[in-house]
């Protein structure tokens, strides 16, 4: 939908649809949603805002009336949770909206489940631990329900597990390069498994959750670029060379194999930053009550030549 809105805005800007026709074709083809569209879309809005308002109730409760629940009560609440989004999602079915949502609702509870236990028996686990028997168990479900969104939590379990692991295991021991590596890795894995999805006509991999996974993969690159701009030695260039590889294979696989002006756009806004970062640093420390001018002018002349790459991307999808 989105490649059919920019040819019609493309051929807007060309000439070749007029003003007048612009509004009428974005409504023919589905650009601009129905009535029937608006509800479907309420209706998707209301279900999933449930279920998420569902689980949070769930923790705030407990949390709250902790010291009137005995321990029995307090698991017997949550696994009766559990046991009742399983039964809806099976009852629905796991691909649709209210099936989906429920298993959302049983992958949150079986978080707050785990800690419920950790916190009730003092089993002395690592909070990374707990974050990785979450993500181990609720796979099942994220596997049976086919869905974008859970697949995406799952994602965001185990990218919580590997920080406070490497934090745990690295104290003291410059754990943040170690980190951004990890997770520039880890993104960028999943990125890969999502666009092959995506190619494939898997459901589970839609257009948004590609871009999503593109964000996360670019926050951990974007990060990593931005440390290897300050100061020197072989771990700092290594860190740069890392974000150039990721800009490189983006550029790449999003311009040559495949165009994605969402995601060019993410790379884009990246190189801004690193570039600006690394030259203010290196270049403009050194050029006094100038610098502020040179790092302005410097980002609105970087700006203005990326959107105007972008625009000539979409006009030539277009013709």
């Amino acid at each position: 939908m989105s490649h059919v809105r920019d040819t019609l805005l493309a051929w807007n800007a060309s000439g070749r649809l007029r003003d007048a026709d612009l509004a009428a074709a974005l409504r023919a083809t589905g650009v601009y949603p129905d009535a029937a569209a608006w509800a479907r879309f309420l209706r998707l809005v209301g279900i999933v805002a449930g279920g998420a308002m569902l689980a949070a109730a769930l923790v705030f409760f407990i949390a709250h009336n902790w010291s009137a629940m005995t321990r029995a009560e307090r698991l017997l609440l949550v696994e009766a949770t559990v046991l009742c989004a399983v039964v809806v999602a099976a009852w629905r079915g796991p691909g649709g909206a209210a099936g989906g949502t429920a298993l959302g609702v049983a992958c949150i509870a079986l978080g707050a489940l785990l800690a419920l236990v950790g916190q009730s028996y003092q089993t002395g686990a690592d909070t990374d631990e707990l974050f990785s028997a979450w993500a181990l168990a609720i796979l099942p479900l994220v596997i049976l329900g086919r869905q974008g969104a859970l697949w995406l939590l799952w994602l965001a379990i185990v990218n919580g597990a590997a920080e406070l692991w490497l934090v745990r295991i690295l104290d003291g021991q410059n754990p943040l390069q170690r980190m951004l590596w990890t997770l520039l890795a880890l993104n960028g894995a999943a990125l890969v498994a999502a666009e092959l999805a995506f190619r494939s006509g898997l459901r589970e991999s839609p257009l948004w959750v590609v871009r999503t996974v593109a964000v996360a993969s670019a926050v951990a690159a974007t990060a990593l670029g931005l440390g290897g701009s300050f100061g020197g030695g072989a771990w700092r260039a290594g860190m740069g060379l890392g974000w150039l590889a990721w800009l490189g294979a983006i550029a790449y696989v999003y311009r040559v194999l495949r165009v994605d002006v969402f995601v060019l756009a993410i790379a884009l806004a990246s190189a801004i930053a690193v570039v600006s970062v690394f030259l203010t640093v290196h270049v403009f420390v050194h050029a006094g009550f100038l610098a502020p001018l040179a790092i302005g002018a410097l980002v609105i002349g970087m700006a203005w030549q990326g959107t105007a790459w972008l625009r000539r991307i979409v006009a030539e999808e277009a013709s």
